[in-house]
């Protein structure tokens, strides 16, 4: 607070002491008290007012799964925002601030405003960890089959063929053993493509 404020307050104070009116002394001295808080406060806001804070994203760590978006919430920002990932497989970013999980991986969100810099860590997560692989003696006769498979899993018989039911990590799996004239010639992983059969053993989902 400037000096000469707190003279002139002073200045005040002996003019209003050589009132001969009691009343109305203690009536200014109130309001010259009420003016100090005032001023005090008021310098205090401006203070506040004045600090720079540099800007932050209050969400600067995200965990996500395949598919997950999330909105960054930036503080402090400075003017226009630019956002961009250090690895769009793992996660993108609209200019709005919008994450998108992508596949399993880590990467880094870059927020741009004015001459500050601000990054969110992103941490991407798979649902599913481990798929058991399925019964893929080609050739074997239907009971060789089911009496390898029964024990793993829930299974069930249709028109000569077998349906194999997994839970894994809460998910539902279903295999599909198809037979031809007794003979295994194709599993099948449902609901989706062929995954393996006789003549072709690749993975096509």
């Amino acid at each position: 607070m400037p000096r000469f404020f707190f003279g002139f307050l002073i200045k005040a104070e002996m003019n209003f002491l050589q009132l001969t009116n009691k009343h109305d002394h203690m009536k200014k001295v109130y309001y010259i008290l009420l003016l100090i808080v005032l001023v005090a406060h008021q310098s205090c806001m401006n203070s506040v007012n004045d600090v720079d804070f540099p800007m932050t994203i209050k969400n600067s760590e995200l965990t996500m799964f395949h598919g997950n978006t999330e909105k960054l919430i930036v503080e402090n920002a400075k003017g226009f925002t630019t956002y961009k990932s250090t690895n769009e497989d793992v996660a993108t970013v609209s200019p709005y601030g919008m994450v998108s999980a992508g596949i399993k991986g880590e990467a880094n969100i870059i927020v741009e405003s004015g001459a500050e810099t601000a990054v969110c860590k992103v941490l991407v997560n798979t649902t599913i960890n481990h798929i058991v692989e399925p019964c893929v003696d080609f050739g074997s006769d239907y009971e060789t089959v089911k009496d390898k498979i029964k024990n793993a899993a829930e299974i069930t018989e249709v028109n000569g063929n077998i349906v194999q039911t997994r839970v894994i990590e809460n998910t539902v799996f279903r295999y599909a053993y198809l037979f031809k004239e007794g003979k295994l010639l194709i599993v099948s992983f449902l609901p989706g493509s062929i995954i393996h059969s006789r003549n072709n053993r690749r993975f096509f989902g």
